[in-house]
């Protein structure tokens, strides 16, 4: 509290006349102003409320400061709000285990990472690094929460089955994170065991790991799948009881892919894992050769002159040069960014090479290689005569029956004070620009600056999960998995931000920003020296109405939350197969299945993305006797109708619906 409190609110109270000035709570102040507004005409306040330039300094150059922490927060808010929290939640409608407590530590921690500076990035090293640990801490709590939420759906006990090893028959348990039914290409994790590892006193040297076919098989309910190995390691594999002590193992651990039909929204499947390999084909295949290929509706190819072509066959367009790398020097600070010297670019990927062939993925690697100069040069005004030859690894994925490209990226930054992006050239110069933001897609355009402003506007802006070119009767939305800064030029190119690297805290002579914004502090640290990775995808597509902007946001959970599986060593027999929620309706986008904070019932929440009304409803895997319309934050506002097991639902234009369910 403020020392001599009384008297600093009496020097105020004296400053302010003729105002009236006194004290009193926010609840308060806030019943006052609800009163006061009540038959009042209010202005209506609209857009991102991004930019004040002319009253103050809005350092909108932050989001790609210390890019790699912004990734991995992204990634946290993932594993929590898409992973955790809706297994949780329908975990405890089948079990005595409630796991609100867990969430709350999970979120507790990761929101210890979100206050002002902290993830803008623009702190002293310090700070940074105590962020990492956190991130990583919020990460294995809701990997943890999930993994004993999943147990429960399948009705596995850990302490029960841990007794009887001699029983196990180990399966791949397939999840499916997206609130619909979903078939294609899943990528499992397939643990074979190949020895017991004993540990502790007398635990002697371990035993010679037994040898294992090379080839396995997945079947599900006795039916054999298509399956692609894509690598195979040997690690070390623990079983876990809450009663007893890990039980440890040398497995073979194989990255594979393989085609599953049907598996309904936030539910589960269970594959079989057999001792040959079944040739069996997909519905759906990809094909490829040495620097091309295809699946029904997309080619991939890399040219000659080392361009990245992508042609789409619905709606049949060809990006010629879809992908590029630039890099430019950055005389700027934590808060922003100052381009210094001319920009090195380069569309041409060097040592091609087919690194998977199909069935079910196939694809190209290369690098973009650029001579990237090491740092600026005295002065600051220019960079330095030295360089770096800087490769940026490129991965270029394309699965059966998916309609949208996957791009990695990766490489090891040894230069300093310096921006590189990935370019996406989407050929649709002149085109709108939507982004998608907190509550839904927003069309975007250049903040201008009004006269007098003493900060000058960055041509870049922040993006949550994708950026859409839209040229009316087509688009392309360029998709990231939590890079988090983009730039849509008038030629039709989408620039994301992968690294940028600074080692000031706060400088006082930018020209796009005289004067400190903080305290001036060396940060190294934000040079972001070692490695740097970033995974995106393309997609293309017509114009933006209800049924794109539906396929937009549906693509958005195939890239970033494709289906995926983990081996159950400890399975005693097949596990039944689950399902959770369901979300219908054109336009209707999943935003939360959670425990609510009274943990009484389950949360469902959905926005609808359309500029006009929608409809549709939520379809639950559990007996639903109760249901009610709720604010945001969970207080009950009235009755909703109920189905059976669904809730039926109308949305006004852009708006956000939160059901309580139990």
């Amino acid at each position: 509290r403020q020392r001599d409190r009384a008297r600093a609110l009496a020097a105020l109270a004296a400053a302010a006349v003729p105002a009236k000035v006194r004290t009193g709570s926010l609840a308060g102040f806030a019943e006052s102003l609800a009163a006061r507004a009540r038959g009042v005409s209010l202005p209506v306040v609209e857009g991102e409320l991004r930019a004040s330039y002319a009253y103050t300094w809005t350092l909108q150059g932050t989001f790609a400061t210390r890019a790699h922490q912004k990734r991995a927060n992204a990634a946290a808010e993932r594993a929590l709000v898409r992973d955790a929290e809706p297994w949780a939640a329908l975990a405890s409608h089948g079990s005595a285990h409630d796991r609100s407590d867990l969430l709350r530590a999970a979120w507790k921690t990761l929101l210890l990472c979100h206050p002002h500076d902290t993830l803008c990035g623009c702190s002293i090293d310090q700070v940074a690094r105590a962020m990492d640990l956190r991130l990583e801490d919020a990460l294995s709590q809701a990997a943890g929460v999930r993994e004993d939420s999943l147990s429960d759906l399948v009705r596995h006990d850990p302490a029960f089955a841990h007794a009887r090893s001699s029983e196990w028959a180990p399966c791949v348990i397939v999840r499916n994170r997206a609130p619909r039914t979903r078939e294609g290409v899943a990528e499992v994790e397939v643990a074979r065991l190949m020895a017991r590892v004993r540990v502790g006193p007398g635990s002697g040297r371990e035993a010679t790991p037994e040898a294992l076919p090379p080839a396995f098989s997945l079947s599900r309910d006795n039916a054999p799948l298509a399956v692609q190995v894509l690598d195979r390691a040997i690690r070390y594999d623990r079983v876990d009881s809450p009663l007893a002590y890990p039980r440890e193992a040398l497995v073979e651990s194989a990255r594979a892919l393989v085609w599953v039909r049907r598996v309904r929204g936030y539910g589960t499947a269970s594959l079989t894992i057999g001792g040959e390999s079944n040739a069996v084909p997909a519905p759906y295949a990809v094909r490829a050769g040495q620097r091309w290929m295809e699946n029904e509706w997309l080619r991939v190819s890399i040219e000659d002159d080392g361009a990245v072509s992508v042609t789409s066959v619905s709606p049949a367009t060809t990006l010629a040069s879809a992908l590029s790398v630039e890099d430019v020097g950055d005389g700027g600070d934590l808060y922003t960014p100052s381009p210094r010297g001319g920009t090195v670019r380069t569309r041409r990927l060097e040592g091609v090479r087919l690194t998977h062939g199909g069935p079910l993925r196939a694809e190209l690697a290369g690098s973009f290689v650029l001579d990237v100069p090491a740092g600026l040069a005295p002065g600051r005004e220019s960079r330095s005569n030295e360089s770096h030859a800087m490769q940026v690894n490129v991965v270029v994925t394309l699965d059966a029956g998916d309609r949208f490209v996957r791009v990695r990226v990766s490489g090891d930054n040894a230069c300093r004070d310096h921006r590189l992006r990935i370019v996406f050239h989407t050929g649709l110069a002149g085109a709108a620009t939507v982004a998608d933001a907190a509550f839904g897609p927003v069309v975007r355009s250049p903040i201008v600056a009004p006269p007098g402003s003493t900060e000058m506007p960055p041509p870049t802006a922040p993006l949550a999960r994708y950026v859409t070119r839209d040229a009316g009767s087509r688009g392309v939305t360029v998709y990231s998995d939590g890079l988090a800064e983009y730039e849509s030029a008038d030629n039709g190119d989408v620039a994301i931000t992968l690294l940028r690297a600074v080692g000031d805290l706060s400088r006082s002579d930018l020209p796009e920003r005289p004067g400190h914004a903080g305290w001036p502090s060396p940060t190294p640290d934000a040079q972001c020296l070692g490695p740097f990775e970033g995974r995106f995808a393309l997609l293309m597509h017509g114009g933006r109405d209800a049924a794109t902007i539906d396929r937009i946001e549906r693509t958005c959970d195939d890239a970033l939350l494709p289906l995926t599986g983990l081996t159950l060593r400890s399975a005693l027999g097949a596990p039944p197969e689950t399902f959770g929620v369901e979300l219908d309706g054109e336009g209707l986008a999943f935003l939360a299945c959670k425990p609510s904070d009274d943990a009484e019932w389950t949360v469902l929440r959905c926005v609808n993305l359309l500029e006009r009304p929608a409809a549709g409803g939520w379809r639950c895997g559990f007996p639903v006797r109760e249901a009610m319309r709720a604010r945001l934050d969970e207080t009950p506002v009235e009755a909703a109708a109920i189905d059976g097991a669904g809730i039926p639902l109308q949305a006004g234009p852009r708006e956000i619906l939160t059901l309580l369910v139990r």
